[in-house]
């Protein structure tokens, strides 16, 4: 399933998008489809933090501050690195779902 199949005109994903029935009628929570709408929202998160950081990775090249510019550096590949290193495996639940939340979007 491709995330782009729960997105509202909005942007926007929830949970809900990963509420099936069965063929009794009773709904259950697709795991799969939460962790990649769960893993959606963290990117979300990780973009809002890394705009600040593109301003001051900027500022320390235009005043020649290479020591701040390599700290900043560093920042963004955490943020862009979350995906790739932050595994949202260990959730069997939504609940738990809901309590993994990577160190670098704090």
């Amino acid at each position: 399933m491709n995330i782009q199949q729960f997105k509202d005109d909005m942007g926007n994903t929830t949970f809900y998008d990963a509420v099936f029935l069965d063929g009794n009628g009773d709904a259950y929570m697709d795991m799969p489809t939460a962790k990649l709408i769960w893993m959606a929202n963290l990117r979300r998160v990780r973009n809002i933090k890394i705009k600040p950081l593109d301003i001051l990775s900027l500022r320390a090249l235009e005043d020649g501050d290479y020591e701040a510019l390599e700290a900043v550096i560093a920042q963004k590949e955490v943020l862009r690195n979350m995906p790739e290193v932050y595994s949202l495996d260990a959730a069997t639940t939504w609940e738990e779902l809901l309590t993994m939340w990577p160190e670098c979007l704090l």
